[in-house]
């Protein structure tokens, strides 16, 4: 009796600890983007996870998922602001997936990331917005440059939006 109480006082111990509230990468990524934001005074609008900045709201319709588009667009990395790669000279045609993936998702889109897409479907044609991405809706412990869990800054101008006729 005096085993089975002692086993049930371990197991309830062991319980209360692996319920402690562990931070997951996620938390400490969006943890780091409010830090940023709050120490370079932006105002940014949290939304599936990503920091969406409005620079120009744009005239345009929205963006919607399956939509082609015309963008131009930087990516920095936040915690060093260094510039990973730019298409802001001209615009290039993306085609959005017909459902944005998850940020779990094994590089479903090569190279274009979930939480580029989602800040994406926040726009306005003709709008310029900046996306706060944690790594969790980047690369993941894929490693840019010596870093792995890298947040990145999306600045993004929507240039067009084209829709088809789906009857052709």
């Amino acid at each position: 009796m005096v085993m089975k109480k002692i086993s049930v006082l371990l197991l309830s111990t062991l319980i209360a600890f692996s319920s402690c509230d562990k931070e997951t990468q996620l938390d400490e990524d969006l943890d780091a983007i409010k830090s940023y934001l709050k120490k370079n005074s932006i105002n940014a609008e949290k939304k599936n996870n990503i920091y969406h900045q409005i620079i120009t709201l744009g005239t345009g319709e929205k963006c919607n998922e399956s939509d082609t588009i015309a963008i131009k667009y930087t990516v920095k990395t936040l915690e060093t602001d260094s510039v990973l790669y730019s298409y802001s000279q001209k615009a290039i045609t993306y085609i959005m997936p017909s459902t944005v993936p998850n940020a779990s998702d094994e590089d479903a889109t090569q190279g274009i990331t979930s939480g580029f897409q989602y800040g994406l479907l926040e726009m306005n044609e003709g709008g310029v917005s900046k996306f706060y991405v944690p790594s969790s809706y980047a690369y993941g412990s894929s490693k840019i440059g010596d870093d792995s869990y890298v947040n990145l800054i999306y600045e993004v101008e929507l240039c067009e939006i084209k829709r088809y006729d789906k009857k052709h």
